[in-house]
């Protein structure tokens, strides 16, 4: 049985809206960026830091997993149940 972990708010740059699909995500250093196509354009944002767990690479192949979803449902994914069903 897993112990109950608290998981911290991944938090979503303002410049990220509610209109796109994700189409990658990258790491730069101890950061991710993501990219969203919207209207044939694409548009890239890094995340804000924030304080593990999630652990940046959970967050990582999450979010990988994610890509091809519309931002507004990964945005609202709870990343924490997500990294969990992954198995980390």
């Amino acid at each position: 049985m897993r112990k109950a972990i608290k998981q911290s708010t991944i938090k979503w740059p303002r410049s990220v809206g509610d209109r796109g699909t994700l189409v990658a995500v990258r790491r730069i250093g101890n950061r991710l960026s993501i990219a969203i196509r919207d209207n044939n354009k694409e548009h890239v944002a890094i995340l804000d830091p924030w304080t593990p767990p999630p652990s940046l690479e959970e967050v990582e192949a999450a979010l990988s997993h994610m890509i091809g979803l519309p931002i507004l449902d990964v945005k609202h994914a709870n990343l924490g149940k997500r990294v969990d069903r992954l198995g980390f």
